[in-house]
């Protein structure tokens, strides 16, 4: 540890005192330290006050060894002479550069870099501006069902049939138009349809938490479904592989808006592609036109991907 210095510090940090300042007889031996320069000087002080010499307490320049041999320990007293320390040297933290704060800029340089950064300014918040507008405007079906004015040539034109007439104690609500749309979804147009509806009825009832009188409803709602010319000509063209459910679509409107959504299903027939929609009576309860258009964009989007004449079916289930 280098120290530099003459007289013992006193008040909080005297207690380093013992830990720096070798004995008074020892002080005035210089001895070479090692890494560092050899030290000419004897006087571990610069300029002392009035030209006064060094006096014997004066701590000389060098390696010291303080305390006892079990625990002693070296301190290097460095020489103030001007070769073995610079004096005046910036300190390595705060600011080093404090010609960049000074106000004594000339008018000229000053306005050339305001002027710089105010360009940069301008540059950033158009680019800001320009990044926050989205570059593609994207919707669900359904939302653009409600707020979207289709074009002309997108308004397919709709059927609305129903597979079976809704008694009146059949139950409704979210959880058993959930359990009908899975049935829908998941069982077989063929004739293993019949047999696999009882058991997907009851798996999807659990999943859904659904009342036992909420599963018989919906797999009689779809077991009759299935009978419907439109699913019986359905299975002819899954049996071609011309059959698609749950399939992801996409229409892109004249005015750049890309519309996305879900076909419940669609199968080719001799005439085009038939897109059908389910619904259960509870959800076209006032919004039957709002779920006509929805599958109009089904369809269209159908029609703008394969070019072939397309018909929306909306079925009340």
């Amino acid at each position: 540890m280098p120290i530099a210095g003459t007289v013992a510090i006193t008040m909080a940090i005297s207690p380093l005192n013992n830990a720096i300042y070798p004995s008074e007889e020892s002080r005035r031996a210089q001895h070479g330290a090692t890494g560092c320069p050899v030290f000419q000087s004897k006087d571990s002080v610069l300029v002392r006050p009035s030209g006064d010499p060094a006096s014997k307490a004066t701590v000389c320049p060098g390696e010291h060894s303080i305390g006892s041999a079990a625990d002693a320990h070296t301190v290097v007293w460095w020489s103030p002479e001007p070769q073995a320390l610079s004096l005046g040297a910036q300190a390595p933290f705060g600011l080093r550069r404090d010609d960049l704060i000074v106000k004594d800029v000339a008018p000229d340089i000053l306005r050339a870099r305001l002027d710089t950064y105010e360009t940069w300014k301008s540059i950033r918040s158009a680019d800001v501006e320009a990044a926050s507008r989205a570059s593609l405007d994207v919707m669900t079906a359904t939302d653009a069902a409600t707020g979207v004015d289709l074009e002309q040539a997108y308004q397919v034109p709709v059927t609305t049939t129903t597979s079976i007439a809704g008694e009146g104690g059949r139950p409704g609500g979210v959880r058993f138009g959930s359990l009908v749309h899975a049935l829908l979804a998941d069982v077989p147009l063929g004739p293993a349809g019949e047999i696999a509806l009882a058991r997907l009825a009851e798996a999807h009832g659990r999943i859904l938490g659904a009342e036992p009188e909420e599963v018989a409803a919906a797999r009689d709602a779809v077991a009759a479904t299935l009978a419907h010319p439109v699913l019986v000509a359905a299975r002819l063209a899954e049996s071609e592989r011309q059959c698609f459910r749950e399939t992801a679509v996409t229409l892109r409107l004249q005015s750049g808006a890309i519309i996305e959504g879900y076909v419940d299903l669609a199968f080719r027939d001799a005439d085009g592609f038939v897109v059908v929609d389910f619904k259960t009576d509870r959800e076209l309860e006032g919004a039957l036109e709002r779920y006509q258009r929805q599958v109009q964009l089904y369809a269209a989007a159908i029609w703008r991907s394969t070019g072939l004449p397309t018909r929306a079916v909306l079925m009340r289930v």
